[in-house]
């Protein structure tokens, strides 16, 4: 093959691939427009933040502070006693809160099986005083006890203290 029509046979490829490949380049934010989303988002999120509530901030030099938030400027943050913090230096911010999902889940899935399992156990035993069938036994058993663990895991949740991650 003559490398004059390979080289017109490939030239449409190359350009429509280049064309591809630079694509994520091009759409990129450049850094000052990826800053300005990270400043939007730091304000948005201090913002809904009310004063008092317990952050924990993770600095680019990989310092931690956490405290109760006092102040939010348009670039900045206090937390109680400390200096003022820069957007820009932020890395990764958490919000304390309370562990209720966690609970509600863990206490669905642990009451939810013990409670499909007695009730199940219960009708398949031999001279089981109800009559029922097992199938049916267990998935009463296992909506009861979900119902039960939901209510529990959720109010237990509400006692424990966690931090979630907010940022970014």
């Amino acid at each position: 093959m003559d490398s004059r029509l390979l080289l017109r046979t490939l030239a449409p490829v190359w350009t429509s691939l280049s064309f591809v490949l630079s694509l994520p380049l091009a759409l990129a934010p450049t850094p000052a427009e990826a800053q300005q989303d990270t400043d939007l988002a730091l304000r948005d999120l201090f913002d809904r933040a009310s004063r008092g509530t317990w952050i924990r901030i993770h600095l680019g030099d990989g310092t931690e502070i956490q405290g109760p938030l006092a102040d939010r400027g348009d670039d900045r943050v206090w937390l109680e006693g400390g200096d003022p913090i820069t957007f820009g230096r932020i890395e990764r911010v958490w919000v304390r809160g309370r562990a209720t999902r966690r609970g509600a889940i863990i206490g669905v899935v642990t009451l939810g099986l013990i409670g499909g399992s007695v009730l199940g156990y219960d009708c398949s035993r031999e001279g089981a005083e109800l009559d029922c069938s097992v199938p049916t036994a267990t998935a009463l058993g296992t909506l009861a006890g979900a119902a039960a663990g939901f209510g529990l895991g959720t109010a237990i949740g509400a006692i424990l203290p966690q931090w979630h991650k907010r940022f970014p």
